[in-house]
């Protein structure tokens, strides 16, 4: 892991680390906060990714530590964001100690939700426990947050034979579930949306009271044929969640939507094909999909992050060439613009 300063150093800030750390990296008074996944060598192979955290303080970041101590399950896919009153936390959370043997569908229908509260007083993580309890595999989280008040959305992938999931034979009811945090506690989870197709990309974006879910479904169940991927969304108004609305229908493949807000509206930006593309009136029932960037280096990993000012930046891994760097654009709200890409050496 490094992080870039604003003179363009690069700073180590972890060394021999687990190349799939997933880390999420948030605002937090007078720093940041990282919430990342390590490898702990005193357990065994099929249980040793553990959840951590480290706290920029301004000048320097935190050794990593432990957010759960007494857990001896693996962890994955980590997200966090902050409240008024700290930070919130949820992953994937084995919930069971597998043997070394087990097989991938041991693993998945062990796979559940898992959240916490940081307790900045005392330097731990309370509020501990799992959200789900069941055989079914429950991934990807995603959450956001408004004031004092977070939304946490994933996916349960119902299937009854988890060990073809990498073939053309598998076969799954994928159900959107939600979970609100009202300032003390998750609600009970719910299922607000449920597709015979696999759902991919998730993301959420929490304002006010209401909230947008985009994510990508593939029409025809085959993830080899990437042409009919389409991106959807719902809305939130503060009770109740509306039916699915597709904003794309084509024959190329879009995929990672990414949502925020700009002055209390909503901007949707996903990849169409190695394009670009937008839509900031996302409530309305016929959005206007406008056109970023015809060619862009980011990949469609790329992240996006609101600036607070009415403008926005994606940023991720991109190639020019040969090589590999980190790239950003930029958007304006005002002059509704899009810088070009750029890259950070």
């Amino acid at each position: 892991l490094s992080e870039e300063a604003p003179e363009s150093v690069t700073t180590v800030l972890r060394s021999n680390t687990f190349p799939h750390t997933d880390h999420r990296i948030l605002s937090y008074p007078d720093g940041a906060f990282m919430v990342l996944v390590e490898d702990d060598a005193t357990r065994s192979a099929a249980n040793r990714t553990r959840l951590k955290y480290s706290i920029y303080n301004g000048s320097a970041w935190t050794t990593p530590a432990v957010v759960d101590p007494d857990d001896a399950t693996a962890d994955y896919k980590p997200v966090a964001a902050a409240t008024n009153d700290g930070v919130i936390a949820a992953w994937e959370n084995i919930n069971e100690v597998l043997a070394d043997d087990a097989a991938l569908e041991d693993a998945l229908s062990a796979e559940e939700i898992c959240t916490a509260r940081y307790d900045e007083a005392s330097d731990t993580w309370v509020q501990l426990g799992n959200l789900t309890n069941d055989s079914y595999m429950d991934c990807t989280p995603q959450i956001a947050t408004s004031g004092s008040k977070a939304i946490l959305v994933w996916l349960k992938s119902k299937s009854e034979d988890y060990s073809n999931l990498l073939t053309a034979d598998y076969s799954a009811v994928n159900d959107i579930c939600f979970s609100k945090w009202d300032g003390n506690a998750f609600s009970i989870p719910m299922t607000i949306a449920s597709f015979d197709r696999p759902v991919m990309d998730m993301t959420v974006a929490y304002h006010g009271s209401g909230a947008i879910i985009l994510f990508t479904v593939d029409e025809d169940k085959n993830l080899n044929t990437a042409a009919d991927q389409e991106i959807y969304r719902m809305a939130y108004d503060g009770t109740a969640w509306t039916e699915p609305v597709k904003l794309t229908n084509n024959q190329v493949k879009d995929s990672n939507g990414q949502i925020n807000y700009i002055n209390g509206e909503a901007i949707a930006v996903w990849n169409q094909n190695g394009k670009i593309l937008y839509a900031t009136d996302l409530l309305s029932t016929s959005p206007i999909i406008k056109t970023a960037l015809e060619q862009t280096f980011l990949q469609d990993t790329f992240t996006i992050a609101s600036g607070g000012d009415g403008t926005l930046a994606l940023v991720g891994t991109g190639k020019s060439g040969s090589a590999q760097e980190l790239y950003a654009v930029t958007y304006d709200k005002a002059g509704d613009v899009w810088s070009s890409n750029g890259s950070y050496d």
